[in-house]
């Protein structure tokens, strides 16, 4: 074999060398940063079941203001009348006294039972959506639109005085003024009642735009109080908005 034969096989034989030394280079360097990104997942899943158990639990706070909720649904059940709604302010415990008022009457019964997202709950508080189970009490005694209140907390009347705006076109009312001893529907919270409108203070009428101190007296009690807001409607069209100013027993 020629010299030259023999640089030329030693120089294969050295670059097959270099080739297969740098491919088991790239298979550790890529294997050690695997474990490495298998190291730093651990330790950050790790954190975070850490942190998860150790992070406080906070008790719900109950609102301590007197309870209040607008019926808005009424269904038989065997164990009495149940009544479901949203908690607008307070708290409701299983057994607490509480009140029924609208339509001109006032009905004084015990919480039997609270269902809460189709549960049994002991309590339930502000924003919560329930279900409260009456005993003693007739379904044709509630309504839609009542409200279920802690007792002699809030007065039912049918004649109230209040401050009224008269929407615009523009705010979607219409462009007739209103007269004394008009005949609207009033609505209160979810539920609407007929009622009549008189004016104060001898005005003949209130323009579109305009706000002004009115008489109102309704078909029925409503249970409400001063700032107790309401909407005037008629054919489907909000063409007022009104504030209670004072209660007129």
């Amino acid at each position: 074999m020629t010299d030259e034969k023999k640089s030329q096989i030693i120089g294969i034989a050295v670059m097959v060398i270099i080739v297969f030394g740098i491919g088991i280079m790239l298979i550790c360097s890529k294997n050690m940063k695997k474990k490495e990104n298998e190291s730093n997942t651990t330790t950050k899943t790790t954190q975070k079941v850490i942190e998860k158990t150790t992070q406080p639990t906070t008790a719900r706070v109950e609102d301590t203001n007197a309870f209040r909720m607008v019926i808005e649904d009424i269904f038989t059940t065997p164990t009495g009348i149940a009544v479901t709604g949203t908690i607008s302010q307070g708290t409701l415990h299983e057994g607490d006294k509480v009140e029924i008022l609208g339509d001109n009457k006032i009905i004084s019964t015990n919480i039997h039972k609270i269902e809460k997202q189709e549960k049994e709950t002991s309590v339930a508080t502000k924003g919560d959506y329930i279900s409260i189970i009456l005993k003693d009490v007739n379904k044709s005694q509630v309504l839609r639109g009542q409200t279920v209140a802690s007792p002699s907390s809030i007065t039912a009347t049918n004649k109230f005085k209040a401050n009224i705006h008269i929407n615009t076109l523009k705010e979607g009312g219409n462009d007739m003024p209103i007269y004394n001893n008009y005949l609207s529907s009033f609505v209160f919270k979810i539920e609407s009642y007929n009622g009549t409108i008189t004016l104060d203070n001898d005005e003949e009428m209130i323009n579109p735009g305009e706000t002004k101190s009115v008489t109102v007296e309704l078909d029925t009690t409503v249970a409400m109080e001063k700032d107790s807001t309401f909407s005037i409607r008629e054919n489907g069209r909000e063409i007022g908005i009104g504030t209670v100013t004072e209660l007129i027993k």
